[in-house]
């Protein structure tokens, strides 16, 4: 696991001066990879896209950001996720 996901270590002080969350979600983060086109594939068939959009998704991710929403900020979310592109989006996003 070390090697895939990235770990964020903070210092006491840092800590305590946070504030206290209102929810904390512990859940899945990832992206999501949407591809469309103009009909699903018969088996054996390979088709071509017409689109392709990658966009922040997982279930706790998804939770943390309408609990958010509803509670104006005060959540928190603990996921691992990929030290690749996509994790580096997903931090980024959230």
């Amino acid at each position: 696991w070390s090697r895939g996901v990235l770990f964020f270590a903070a210092t006491a002080s840092a800590l305590q001066a946070m504030s206290r969350p209102a929810v904390v979600v512990v859940g899945s983060c990832n992206e999501d990879l949407i591809v469309r086109g103009d009909h699903l594939p018969r088996p054996g068939e390979t088709v071509e896209h017409r689109t392709f959009e990658a966009c922040p998704g997982g279930k706790g991710a998804n939770q943390a950001v309408q609990a958010s929403l509803i509670l104006g900020g005060n959540v928190e979310i603990v996921a691992c996720v990929g030290r690749d592109a996509g994790g580096a989006r997903q931090c980024a996003e959230l």
